[in-house]
């Protein structure tokens, strides 16, 4: 009896849309979370930085910053935030980041590979961050393809837009609202 091994390996393999949601939620809670703790051991709290400044390093981010990769793989960051407080009190911190992901685990597959992104991290009555990344990651190792996506995270992730490999993403979350 002929079993077509390939075709059930394919069909196992995740779709552009569950590698990008997966993805943009690592990137915009776990992944820049690990970030901005590790910026702040550095820096002190970003809320006391002074409005108008810049700042910029590099980090390898703590086995223990969300969880989501590998213990034996590296993540490292290069990062700048610009911090503007308003004068209606809006707090702004715009990030730039570069990352290497040495071996992302994610819940529909595995990445290896590089990103880099804007954040714009806004805190008043309300917080949100719009995130931007674009890179190239081998998905559960296969050959390394081009992503870019968009996304709001808001609590949890509201919207994801982008590509895989040149596949168009579209996914907005059915249940919005902080948790």
């Amino acid at each position: 009896m002929f079993v077509p091994i390939l075709m059930l390996a394919c069909a196992s393999a995740p779709s552009p849309d569950e590698v990008l949601v997966d993805l943009a939620d690592a990137h915009a809670d776990a992944l820049f979370r690990g970030i901005q703790s590790g910026v702040e051991a550095e820096l002190g709290s970003l809320w006391d930085l002074q409005s108008g400044s810049t700042h910029d390093g590099t980090l390898a981010l703590p086995e223990d910053a969300g969880k989501v990769w590998e213990a034996d793989a590296s993540l490292d960051a290069v990062w700048e935030v610009s911090y503007v407080l308003d004068d209606e009190g809006i707090r702004t911190w715009d990030w730039a980041i570069e990352l290497d992901l040495g071996r992302l685990a994610l819940p529909s597959c595995e990445v290896v590979g590089t990103v880099s992104g804007t954040v714009a991290d806004v805190a008043w009555d309300l917080y949100y961050a719009n995130h931007a990344w674009q890179g190239e990651l081998a998905i559960d190792g296969d050959a390394a393809v081009p992503v870019e996506w968009t996304a709001y995270w808001s609590g949890n992730l509201h919207t994801v837009d982008g590509t895989v490999d040149g596949e168009p993403v579209h996914w907005e979350n059915d249940d919005p609202d902080l948790p």
